[in-house]
């Protein structure tokens, strides 16, 4: 049965698109972005705008490359899935490029509402990270190279 919310476009992973199940990916990046936010119904929103890490997931973004579907591909991370994060690699995002996540679909009560949310589990993913792609190595180009910079100095 496909859940109705996945038809819809959407840049980001939301809940109904881990179809109840856990799902391990590779973060690529972590990007700060200017968010536009959506008050609580009957509420003002304070600020217009916030900033927040986007997390993207190196298989994704693969995924959406090859089909050319519309495949969500990046988690706005909010503060709970940030500590989540931080609490298994640090708290330098930077360094969470490579770094394996396990992401599950959870109900929690949200400003006074039950929401469907993605949650971060509390442990290192079993398994490898998907390889780098590496850039070649440049060919060693022995001729370019002066013997005299490397002979000692008698």
């Amino acid at each position: 049965m496909a859940d109705v919310m996945t038809m819809f476009d959407a840049d980001y992973l939301s809940a109904a698109w881990l179809q109840g199940r856990d799902v391990t990916l590779t973060i690529s990046k972590v990007v700060p972005e200017t968010l536009e936010v959506r008050p609580m119904p009957g509420r003002k929103a304070k600020k217009p705008t916030e900033r927040k890490p986007v997390l993207y997931f190196t298989e994704l973004e693969a995924k959406r490359a090859k089909s050319g579907a519309d495949t969500p591909f990046m988690l706005i991370c909010n503060k709970t899935n940030a500590k989540a994060i931080g609490a298994l690699y640090g708290r330098d995002a930077d360094a969470w490029a490579g770094k394996r996540v396990t992401l599950y679909p959870a109900r929690e009560m949200c400003f006074g509402e039950l929401k469907d949310v993605v949650r971060v589990r509390p442990a290192v993913p079993a398994g490898k990270s998907p390889p780098k792609k590496s850039e070649p190595e440049p060919e060693s180009r022995d001729e370019d190279i002066d013997p005299s910079m490397y002979e000692e100095a008698v």
